[in-house]
């Protein structure tokens, strides 16, 4: 898998003046363990996490502590050109023939949802993305469908969404999406967008869209100081009326 970590967090100011985002606690953890957790629970066995150099040192404090139960390398992006950039980093590592990318600021807590996306990780289509319905679609990836239901597309926040289905950050793309991402063009953002390849996929009916559909599915993007609270509030309730950590690791023994 890929792990996304390195942005800048401009949202989550005055706390990323200091540290990364990522870093930042959702109730008794920091963020990054949600997605981990998840990376985890779907067999994962080695995980490319992409940083920056800014941070790096704090990254390697809290590295050194855990047993995620999977071997994390830190790959350092230098500069926040996009998700394919990121992907494209990992190039010369990645074996197999696909692989996960997870965003290290996506939530997630829906169990029988990610045992959906592990038995379709090895069959089906080559990628994959994930769509969660939200209230505000226009903050996020937006699927766009026909009439008859068929995936159309993803539009990057627009002011009229085409539906209320909203693509979250966890993905699955094959090997040969490194040649498709040297074929993409720096958006209006001075970034490579992550919309351009997926859409790539779809128009050559080679992406399938995995449906979160029970009230159960939780998701949210922490990358704001509203979002961080709310999430942690509803982290706080479930750990507190299960007694189960959803997010733990074991220290490692000295």
């Amino acid at each position: 898998a890929i792990l996304l970590a390195a942005g800048n967090g401009s949202r989550l100011t005055p706390f990323t003046y200091y540290t990364s985002k990522h870093l930042l606690p959702i109730d008794s953890v920091p963020m990054i363990f949600y997605p981990l957790k998840n990376l985890q629970l779907l067999g994962v066995e080695k995980t490319f996490l992409i940083i920056n150099e800014r941070h790096s040192t704090q990254w390697d404090a809290l590295l050194s502590q855990y047993d995620f139960g999977m071997e994390l390398v830190p790959v350092i992006q230098d500069e926040p050109l996009g998700i394919p950039a990121a992907i494209d980093l990992c190039e010369d590592m990645i074996t197999g023939k696909n692989f996960i990318v997870a965003l290290g600021d996506n939530l997630i807590i829906a169990s029988n949802f990610m045992n959906r996306f592990g038995n379709l990780y090895n069959d089906g289509k080559e990628s994959m993305i994930v769509g969660f319905k939200v209230n505000d679609p226009s903050a996020f990836g937006v699927a766009n469908f026909d009439s008859a239901g068929q995936l159309l597309g993803v539009v990057e926040k627009p002011n009229d969404p085409p539906s209320n289905i909203a693509i979250v950050g966890l993905y699955k793309f094959p090997s040969s999406v490194f040649s498709e991402i040297k074929r993409l063009k720096v958006s209006a953002r001075g970034e490579l967008e992550v919309v351009d390849l997926i859409n790539f996929y779809i128009s050559h009916d080679n992406c399938e869209l995995l449906l979160a559909t029970s009230p159960t599915d939780y998701w949210v993007d922490t990358g704001t100081n509203d979002a961080l609270v709310r999430a942690t509030s509803f982290v706080r309730v479930l750990n507190d009326n299960t007694s189960v950590e959803l997010a733990s690791f074991p220290l490692i023994t000295k």
